[in-house]
């Protein structure tokens, strides 16, 4: 098999050592290319190899990190034909499945669940899939908008004048999640104090009210910030 032919920049991305690379590149220019051979030329370095269970690459989706193992095996199993003898390149194509080549989020829950005793949360923990975050959202939202409106009925009915002109829970509470869900790190997150994204962890307790809480708090600042703006 031919072996490709690099472009100068392409060299200089596969073969730059001793610091922090950074490689901007357009989308067809052979970024994952290069990244598979700049990553077997590391794990056959004869000076210096790199085992695979030092490496970590993360992806935006399952399947590209699929296909990203799917290459460098292809490409180290051609530099074993190359050197049939290299029992390093073979014990690194056994290791391969087990490398950390994910998405990132994959990736940061293997971290949590690796390390969950430092961090107080339960083993079993585990991700809220989108069916209970709308219950959740829902609850909170019940909960906040019908606590606002016996606290500070007044306030309500401008912020109901604000958001849809005329009292109805259903159009606050859709406007009120579509701001939470358009601005997870805009300034009006930051301003509301909401400086962490969601994530719902079972605490030791079994609770798994952490998006509920938190949704809450941000949909009361909402409600307050409104009213507040509408005052004479």
């Amino acid at each position: 098999m031919s072996k490709p032919e690099w472009t100068e920049q392409q060299k200089n991305a596969i073969e730059a050592k001793g610091g922090t690379l950074l490689v901007s590149a357009a989308a067809g220019s052979g970024k994952t290319a290069v990244l598979v051979e700049r990553l077997k030329r590391k794990i056959a370095d004869k000076d210096n190899p790199c085992s695979v269970n030092n490496i970590l690459v993360v992806t935006f989706t399952n399947a590209a990190a699929a296909n990203m193992k799917t290459k460098i095996a292809k490409s180290i199993s051609e530099a074993i034909k190359e050197d049939p003898g290299n029992a390093w390149l073979r014990s690194q194509l056994n290791l391969l499945p087990f490398a950390k080549i994910s998405t990132i989020d994959k990736f940061c829950i293997d971290l949590v669940r690796d390390n969950f005793h430092s961090l107080d949360i339960s083993p079993d923990f585990r991700l809220i899939d989108s069916s209970r975050e709308a219950v959740l959202q829902n609850e909170a939202m019940n909960i906040v908008l019908d606590n606002y409106a016996v606290s500070s009925p007044e306030g309500y009915d401008r912020m109901s004048e604000l958001i849809c002109g005329v009292r109805d829970d259903s159009e606050i509470s859709a406007a009120i999640k579509s701001i939470y869900k358009k601005s997870p790190t805009s300034r009006l997150k930051r301003r509301f104090g909401e400086k962490r994204p969601i994530i719902t962890l079972r605490k030791r307790s079994g609770s798994a009210l952490s998006i509920r809480r938190r949704l809450s708090r941000f949909a009361r600042k909402i409600c307050n910030t409104a009213a507040n703006r509408l005052k004479p």
